[in-house]
């Protein structure tokens, strides 16, 4: 293409005036001859990617060509040029640019057709038409596999055709993430039930389920049933996160009954032991010597209800340690000695409620210090998927919400990278 004009419309617009360069005749569309001479010269005008702010409209001159082919029915044809197709308004390179700005970018979908002044739905279908293609594409082979929800937004219910009143949206949807190989999000299925995520894995090839070793998941009962059902092969993990973030919850329900114990009303400031709630919850390496001695006494002068807060922060220290571990025996030695702070201690409810649910998962725990896996990457797609959200403002469409959050989550995966290896240490799961 030959830039051989440049006008300004009225708008603040460019007109751009452009010509195509061919060393010959093109060839017939019919009977695929070169074409014998030219009939007539034709315009077609359709929007380009902007300068800056300056809006851009690309004009083709092309020619119309004679078929002199005497058994050809065709009389005559239209050169194609690439950047417009056949009837288009909009030049390809615009096509993209808006999927890019929508996809990559992460713009609404609104702004980005404001900007280049079409309508919401002539965006969108710029960006389907780049992110289908990407999105429909064989999944690679996955070692270390997660699922974590995400919610949607509110339920949306409909009429079927007997009447009955049917879900239409649900509230949540489920994602499951590669862990180790960096292609992201997966994909999404709505519902976060053990129906939904079988359902999944079962239209999935049964050669990239055998590949599969480890599934990391929260403290959910349905992702485990689903992964013991669809991936019976898999060693099940749960994500270490969750399970301090459960020995936090107890520090915070035994504080606050403290509280109420000793002052008859909930904390506020002024209060020693509501002055120490941050510090019951950081790390106890990260703690001051100083700090963590004025924690003592601070509960150890509330009486027994202070107590028994520094009995559950000796509780979650314990159970730190044992995601600490380098081997099975050091796991099954610190699940020990945090099975017995506890039952010690099991004149306290919330700290006993904490130790029933450790030994439910204590497999999966084990696994967790053994494979070394975690479920942060779920957690960081969850936050890429909840940022396309608002800026968005939210979605009605649920697929369209899929598309746009995976395509999202997946920027990774599609630049050309070599995927890490999984570690290959030799699992022994306690028993």
């Amino acid at each position: 293409m030959s830039v051989f004009e440049v006008e300004h419309d009225g708008d603040g617009g460019r007109v751009v005036h452009v010509v195509p360069e061919r060393p010959g005749p093109p060839l017939c569309p019919d009977c695929g001859l070169p074409a014998g001479r030219a009939k007539q010269w034709v315009t077609a005008r359709a929007a380009h990617v902007p300068i800056g702010l300056e809006p851009v409209t690309l004009v083709v001159h092309k020619r119309r060509w004679r078929c002199d082919t005497p058994w050809c029915e065709r009389a005559s044809f239209t050169e194609q040029v690439p950047p417009i197709a056949c009837g288009a308004r909009l030049s390809q390179a615009l096509r993209e640019q808006m999927a890019v700005e929508i996809g990559d970018q992460v713009r609404a979908v609104s702004e980005v057709a404001a900007t280049h002044r079409v309508s919401w739905h002539t965006a969108h279908d710029a960006f389907a038409a780049v992110a289908d293609p990407v999105l429909e594409r064989p999944l690679q082979p996955v070692v270390a596999l997660g699922i974590d929800e995400t919610r949607r937004g509110k339920s949306r219910y409909g009429l079927d055709e007997q009447g009955q009143r049917v879900l239409l949206a649900d509230t949540w949807h489920t994602g499951l993430v590669d862990l180790d190989g960096g292609q992201g999000l997966l994909g999404q299925v709505e519902g976060r039930t053990a129906e939904t995520v079988v359902s999944w894995l079962g239209a999935q090839p049964a050669a990239w389920r055998e590949q599969i070793r480890v599934v990391a998941i929260d403290m959910s009962t349905s992702y485990a049933k689903a992964v013991r059902a669809a991936l019976p092969h898999a060693v099940l993990a749960v994500d270490h996160f969750h399970v301090i973030q459960a020995a936090n919850k107890v520090i915070n329900l035994v504080r606050r009954r403290a509280i109420h114990a000793r002052y008859g009303r909930r904390g506020r400031a002024g209060d020693p032991e509501y002055g120490m709630r941050r510090t019951l919850l950081r790390n106890w390496e990260d703690v001051p010597d100083k700090r963590v001695n004025a924690m003592w006494e601070v509960f150890l002068a509330a009486g027994g209800a202070g107590e028994q807060v520094l009995a559950c922060w000796v509780a979650k220290e314990q159970l730190r340690a044992v995601f600490r571990a380098t081997c099975a025996s050091g796991v099954r030695d610190r699940l020990t000695t945090f099975f017995a702070w506890c039952a010690d201690h099991s004149h306290i409810p919330e700290l006993a409620a904490l130790a029933q649910t450790v030994s439910t998962w204590r497999h999966e725990i084990a696994a967790t210090v053994l494979f070394g896996v975690s479920n942060a990457a779920s957690e960081g797609t969850n936050r890429v998927i909840k940022l396309v959200g608002r800026i968005a403002f939210g979605f009605r469409n649920p697929v369209n919400q899929r598309r746009r959050a995976r395509y999202a989550t997946t920027r990774v995966s599609r630049r050309p990278s070599s995927r890490s290896e999984v570690r290959t240490r030799s699992p022994k799961v306690i028993t």
